[in-house]
């Protein structure tokens, strides 16, 4: 990758130290995507917004969203110093997303504990549990795919950035997913073992190809001027796909939903535009965006508590709820929201502040894009 030096890529940094309103919008929808799917699936029978199962795709939003900041970060990093601080990085990360994480585990542990449980859970301790199996505390498993994300890309885009040929190195690595995906049937009839959709290996390529678009941005003004020329065809496209996989989750088509790789595509056409120009960077706001945002994290740890909350108040009679699904989708948001703000006051944002008062984990650079993504 060569360095396009210090001047910033016309129309996506023209305000520098503006927040990116659309990737606030993509970072809301993504939890909004994600809390529906789990009230869908666990409002029980009969349901009336089945169809929003598919809304567990907004973890891949997140992912794609997570690649990307933490790519242009680390990426304008390297264009202004010509090195990535590795450690800086890690130890900034660690402040961000491991103190919220491991306070709601505690709390998981304790309650286990105090219902006469005792569920095997060393391997939350080190995000393993996508493979070691999860007795509890399912929505973790993407936190294992982000963690060890973040150990790699640091390293792994410092050696690319020094490298001509990079693209013989990133092509290898975005496609390993997809291979393992591919061949999981056959790794089980071979071997006996079972690939789970939610096991690291099959799931970083959608924060890879997040990296890829912010190096892209970043070393490569003109193909990605070429790339935002592009959306007003890729845009329709995806939006497309996207409707056909809710087409045929409405109509209870027997087709599978679409690959991971498909929403990659989806989400990281979403990811440029937000970021081709000032018109979507800056313009395009939607109210109480930037709110559920900042807390996207907090929410995302908390809101399967506050499911099993709402349905212990409620009760269940005949396989449903006892009230009507858009009070439950209500009363669930209230609680998810309610518990989530505490976590972000007491526990996340006291600590990402916090990494401004040691140098080791002090910022060098303004960041632009903020807040991150899911963690």
């Amino acid at each position: 990758m060569q360095s396009t030096g210090s001047q910033p890529i016309r129309g996506l940094d023209s305000r520098r130290g503006g927040r990116n309103a659309s990737l606030d919008t993509l970072r809301a929808a993504a939890i909004t995507l994600v809390v529906l799917c789990h009230c869908s699936s666990s409002y029980g029978l009969p349901n009336p917004i089945g169809f929003l199962g598919l809304g567990g795709v907004g973890v891949d939003l997140f992912f794609c969203l997570s690649g990307w900041l933490l790519g242009k970060q680390l990426c304008e990093e390297f264009q202004k110093t010509g090195g990535i601080d590795v450690r800086r990085f890690w130890l900034r990360r660690w402040l961000r997303t491991l103190p919220a994480y491991y306070v709601v585990l505690a709390a998981t542990v304790l309650q286990s504990l105090v219902q006469a449980k005792t569920p095997v859970w060393w391997q939350y301790l080190v995000f393993l549990q996508n493979y070691l199996g999860m007795p509890f505390f399912g929505v973790s498993w993407s936190l294992c795919v982000e963690e060890y994300f973040y150990l790699a890309v640091a390293p792994l885009l410092l050696l690319l950035c020094r490298q001509r040929r990079w693209l013989v190195f990133v092509l290898p690595l975005l496609l390993v997913p997809l291979v393992s995906r591919l061949s999981a049937p056959w790794f089980a009839q071979q071997w006996g073992g079972h690939w789970d959709l939610q096991m690291t290996h099959l799931r970083y390529d959608q924060c890879a190809a997040g990296v890829a678009l912010a190096a892209l941005a970043t070393f490569a003004p003109r193909p990605w001027t070429l790339l935002c020329r592009s959306l007003f065809v890729l845009v329709p496209v995806a939006l497309a796909l996207a409707a056909m996989n809710v087409f045929w989750r409405v109509t209870d088509a027997p087709h599978a939903d679409w690959d991971p790789l498909v929403w990659t595509f989806i989400f990281g056409t979403l990811v440029v535009l937000a970021n081709a120009n000032d018109f979507w960077r800056y313009t395009v706001r939607i109210p109480g965006a930037r709110f559920v945002a900042d807390r996207a994290y907090a929410i995302y740890l908390v809101h399967v508590e506050a499911i099993a909350l709402i349905r212990h108040v409620a009760g269940t009679h005949d396989g449903y709820i006892n009230m009507p699904i858009w009070l439950y989708v209500i009363a669930v948001s209230m609680a998810a929201l309610l518990t989530a703000e505490i976590l972000y006051r007491v526990v996340e944002r006291p600590c990402m502040r916090a990494r401004e008062w040691f140098s080791a984990t002090r910022s060098t650079h303004r960041i632009v894009d903020t807040p991150s993504a899911l963690v």
